[in-house]
């Protein structure tokens, strides 16, 4: 079930950024949801161990 959650918000981060990228928004905004993104599947690794 966390797996399935944390793909539901990898599909929402992702739809922002390209929406992002359409609005010509400032780069850092992307790197936060990337580095968000990291936090998360690091999330999924430790509870898949």
């Amino acid at each position: 079930m966390r797996l399935l959650w944390s793909t539901y918000i990898l599909i929402i981060m992702l739809a922002s950024e390209i929406f992002s990228c359409h609005q010509k928004s400032p780069l850092h905004r992307t790197k936060e949801i990337m580095n968000h993104l990291k936090y998360e599947y690091n999330e999924i690794i430790i509870e898949i161990e």
